[in-house]
C-alpha cells in the first residue's frame, strides 16, 4: 500500500498540471455584473473583461470574427440594431477554456417621423396663439411607442397618447415637447421632439 500511494500522488498532480484551463469570472458594464444577456442602445460602447485560473492568451470574436485581441478585456461601440454574439476562449499549453459568448442585444431609439397642430395645419413648431385658445398637436413614430410624454414648458402633461390638445390659458411663451418611450429589457429608449 505504501508503494502504490507515491505512485497515486504523482498520478494526480500530473492530472492537476495538465487540465485545462477555466474562466473563473466575468463581467460587462452595460449591466454592471457578470450577466450575458445585454440590451444596449446603437452607439453604445460595451466594455467586457474575463479572468481564468491559470494565465492563457485569450481570443476574443464578435459573430464569429476574431477581433485580434489577446488581453483579459475587450471593448466594442455597437452601431448597427439587432443581435451580436461576443465570444471569448482562453488557450494555454494544458488546453483550452469552454467559450463564454455574450448576446447582445442593440437597438435604436424612436425617432418622430411626423408631427403638427391643429393651429397651423403643418409641423410647424412655432406659432403664435391667443389665450383660451385650444391647439391639438400630434405625432407619430418609426416604432411602437408604449409611453407618450407630452410637457409644456417643463411639465409632464399626464398624456399617454399620440395626440394632445391644450388650452391656453395666457399670452405669452410656451414651449411643448414631446418625448415618446419603447421600454425593452435593460433600458428605456426615448425620442425627442423639443421645439
Amino acid at each position: 500500500m505504501k508503494r502504490f500511494l507515491p505512485i497515486a500522488l504523482v498520478l494526480l498532480l500530473a492530472a492537476a498540471v495538465h487540465a485545462s484551463p477555466e474562466i473563473t469570472a466575468w463581467y460587462n458594464n452595460a449591466t454592471g455584473d457578470n450577466s450575458t444577456a445585454i440590451s444596449v442602445r446603437s452607439g453604445d460602447g460595451v466594455f467586457f473583461q474575463v479572468e481564468a485560473n491559470e494565465t492563457v492568451n485569450w481570443t476574443w470574436t464578435l459573430d464569429g470574427l476574431d477581433q485580434g485581441n489577446d488581453l483579459a478585456n475587450w471593448s466594442h461601440t455597437f452601431t448597427l440594431p439587432g443581435t451580436c454574439t461576443v465570444g471569448v476562449v482562453g488557450t494555454n499549453l494544458n488546453g483550452t477554456t469552454r467559450a463564454l459568448n455574450w448576446t447582445v442585444n442593440v437597438t435604436v431609439p424612436p425617432v418622430i417621423t411626423s408631427w403638427g397642430n391643429n393651429k397651423t395645419g403643418n409641423a410647424s413648431l412655432a406659432f403664435r396663439v391667443l389665450a383660451g385658445e385650444t391647439v391639438l398637436f400630434n405625432a407619430s413614430a418609426d416604432q411602437t411607442i408604449t409611453t407618450w410624454n407630452w410637457s409644456l414648458n417643463g411639465q409632464d402633461q399626464g398624456n399617454n397618447q399620440p395626440a394632445w390638445n391644450y388650452t391656453f390659458p395666457t399670452y405669452g411663451h410656451q414651449r411643448p415637447r414631446l418625448k415618446p418611450q419603447r421600454e425593452h429589457p435593460g433600458n428605456q429608449l426615448d425620442g425627442i421632439l423639443d421645439p
